[in-house]
């Protein structure tokens, strides 16, 4: 077994502070199916200012049980990307199969964050690439996944160690760009968080329902407020929270309807996403949630609640 050790120097104060004891975890396989392919590189990069990425890599398939003995997820907190999907699924079958016992431990993925929060991240589809590209993280890829397994091949064939540089610089590569990934998190945190007339308001969910849209959230409202009119509602009750709007949808074009106000319904609100649109009609959902025009028209709602009470 290849070990290979990168003194690594991690930026982003804030991302550090949320992050701290957090570990990174990545794996490399010879394909997609657990229970047929094998772990062949395992890197972990425990998330602090001045750290190290270790990469342990696999010189032969009997190596494999060498790798699990490396992976150490006791009383840990770890990352990953798409975790629950694939890394964990293929870690907890090894465990199985070498019979080990999988020991308790934290975990948070980052996919399944982001599915979670689809609405404030206006971007195609959720890949770790599509991600990367949203970020303007560099990715040269000179190394696809889909090739790892081949990568891998070829060395016990041939012993040429070019393939296995190729597969640890892989694991590197990506063990890294998970931790740059984790700007997302601060990103849409920065969004769910509004400051209004010097209260903080903290938005936990937004979701469209019949004709309603319906959000919930945190404040630090000193006092309990409830406000409403025929177009919406606003109440805070116990520092939490809840907005309800009426709105009415239609077809946007031949094939796909959005949902919309009638913007002098709602203080004449102006368009912040650029998306055309009729005079005096806001659009708050074409294909997907228009998360700019959405939280204006949200901030718009709690600044005239709290000057009307």
């Amino acid at each position: 077994m290849i070990i290979n050790n990168y003194k690594i120097n991690l930026e982003n104060d804030e991302i550090l502070e949320k992050f701290k004891g957090y570990t990174i975890i990545s794996i490399e396989t010879t394909g997609l199916s657990k229970y047929k392919d094998i772990i062949i590189s395992y890197a972990l990069l425990e998330i602090k200012k001045e750290t190290e990425l270790k990469v342990y890599t696999a010189q032969s398939l009997e190596e494999e049980i060498n790798l699990i003995n490396k992976i150490d997820l006791k009383n840990k907190n770890i990352i990953n990307y798409n975790l629950d999907g694939f890394t964990l699924p293929f870690i907890e079958e090894k465990f199985k199969f070498y019979k080990k016992t999988l020991p308790s431990f934290k975990t948070f993925d980052i996919y399944k964050y982001l599915k979670k929060n689809n609405d404030f991240l206006n971007i195609e589809n959720y890949r770790q690439k599509t991600v990367e590209e949203f970020l303007k993280i560099e990715n040269n890829e000179e190394v696809k996944s889909k090739n790892i397994g081949k990568y891998f091949k070829d060395y016990l064939l041939s012993k040429d160690e070019d393939n296995l540089n190729k597969i640890i610089k892989h694991n590197k590569d990506n063990t890294l760009n998970i931790y740059k990934i984790l700007e997302i998190y601060k990103y849409i945190e920065e969004l769910k968080t509004l400051k209004i007339l010097n209260h903080n308001f903290y938005i936990d969910s937004l979701s469209f329902s019949d004709t309603l849209l319906l959000i919930n959230g945190k404040d630090n409202l000193d006092f309990d407020s409830e406000f409403n009119t025929s177009n919406y509602s606003f109440s805070s009750r116990n520092n939490k929270f809840t907005i309800e709007i009426n709105y009415l949808e239609d077809y946007y074009d031949d094939q796909n309807k959005c949902k919309y106000l009638i913007a002098n319904n709602f203080f004449d609100i102006k368009m912040q996403d650029e998306i055309k649109a009729p005079e005096n009609i806001y659009i708050l959902y074409y294909k997907k949630t228009l998360i700019n025009n959405t939280l204006h028209l949200i901030k718009t709602i709690i600044k005239e609640s709290l000057n009307n009470i």
